[in-house]
């Protein structure tokens, strides 16, 4: 039950360590009194129905979501009224409609998740422009009232991760009853129609491979492609077609090999403090660093730590069992040589004997050294300890 309950966790922790927030490396630009549609999801896709959402603009609330619904009475006044949702909480598509942009609403803004103790924080940086100047706005255009808004930079993913296609309509608009398609070398990769889902229509190499990850009802058709490979990378068609009318806009998808997503990423990412970079998830105190440490990681990191643990008891276990088998050894050796080995000294262990031992000797004659000066009596002389032969 332990180890079933560990290994959730450590499931849970490399989930939330993988995660992050997906922001445009470029500026949105919209001109003065048109709406701009802030960009932001979560990698990989995150049900956030739960969790706390808010986008903030100098240090003032623009939109928050928590305890399961909006807060509109949290939002500044600047923004209060002209901010609603354009993504989908589910797959973790945060998006957000500013409507009439002016002067005064361009800047850096924050997207903001508050999730399991853990906070991840992305900027993105809209620029407001009088009408002459943007003309040349992201997206193709075929009606004068009708946009489809996509990135003018390339969706970037790592081979086996999952890559969210971004596509809009500007003005927001409810595409319950329209007809909308994605599409890849002619091949469909999604289709809508006739108020439905068509996956039978989807080319084979999509198939229960690209989920819906917008909100029609506000006219955001972004679609997430799981687990994308090399032959996934080029240029996708978003394509809508209302009363009769087509639009289309061209987003391009690059899959790189993931020490090149790496290394891509690092030019964007940086610690959580430096409000004007760009992406890093933040987390609580304690908790170790590292976006991309994956669920095998952390596997291989505890059975590295359970193997050294388990091998430093073997060690200690085997050292122990040597010392105690070591001091039994001596002690017998100790005893046999006490008992059997070591010469039977009399007296002291200087060799001296004592008064009662020498009361019951013979008077002993003087031993005589030829050659040499007389020695003392054998009774005087001190000899030195005397040492077994072995």
């Amino acid at each position: 039950m332990d180890r079933m309950l560990l290994t959730v966790c450590l499931f849970s922790l490399a989930q939330t360590q993988a995660m992050k927030p997906i922001v445009p490396d470029q500026p949105i630009r919209a001109a003065v009194g048109e709406n701009a549609v802030l960009l932001c999801h979560l990698e990989p896709p995150t049900d956030l129905e739960k969790d706390m959402v808010e986008w903030i603009f100098n240090d003032e609330p623009v939109w928050v979501y928590r305890h399961h619904k909006e807060l509109t009475s949290e939002h500044a006044e600047q923004f209060r009224k002209r901010v609603k949702l354009s993504g989908n909480m589910t797959p973790g598509n945060i998006s957000v409609t500013l409507q009439s942009v002016n002067k005064t609403d361009e800047g850096n803004y924050t997207c903001h998740v508050k999730r399991v103790g853990e906070s991840f924080r992305a900027n993105i940086t809209l620029l407001v422009e009088e009408k002459c100047e943007a003309d040349w706005t992201i997206g193709v255009q075929q009606n004068p009232n009708i946009t489809l808004i996509v990135p003018d930079q390339p969706i970037r993913a790592a081979v086996g991760e999952n890559a969210v296609l971004l596509c809009h309509l500007e003005p927001p608009t409810d595409l319950e009853q329209d007809m909308v398609e994605w599409s890849f070398n002619d091949q469909t990769v999604w289709l809508y129609r006739n108020q439905k889902e068509n996956p039978t229509d989807q080319a084979k190499e999509f198939s229960k491979r690209v989920t819906f990850s917008g909100n029609k009802n506000s006219g955001n058709i972004s679609v997430t492609l799981q687990s994308v490979t090399k032959t996934d990378e080029g240029d996708y068609t978003c394509h809508v077609e209302r009363n009769r009318e087509p639009f289309r806009a061209i987003i391009t998808l690059l899959v790189e090999e993931k020490s090149e997503k790496k290394e891509q990423n690092n030019k964007n990412i940086t610690p959580l403090g430096n409000p004007t970079d760009n992406v890093e998830p933040t987390k609580s105190a304690g908790a170790d660093d590292g976006a991309g440490f994956g669920f095998g990681d952390v596997i291989a990191v505890v059975a590295v730590v359970v193997g050294a643990v388990g091998a430093l008891t073997v060690v200690v276990a085997f050292a122990g069992a040597f010392a105690v088998g070591a001091f039994a050894v001596g002690a017998f050796a100790d005893a046999i040589y006490t008992k059997w080995i070591k010469p039977k000294c009399r007296g002291s262990e200087t060799g001296t004997q004592t008064e009662a031992e020498s009361a019951s000797l013979p008077p002993q004659p003087e031993a005589v050294v030829i050659g040499g000066p007389p020695s003392q009596s054998l009774k005087n002389r001190k000899s030195s300890p005397l040492k077994p032969q072995l």
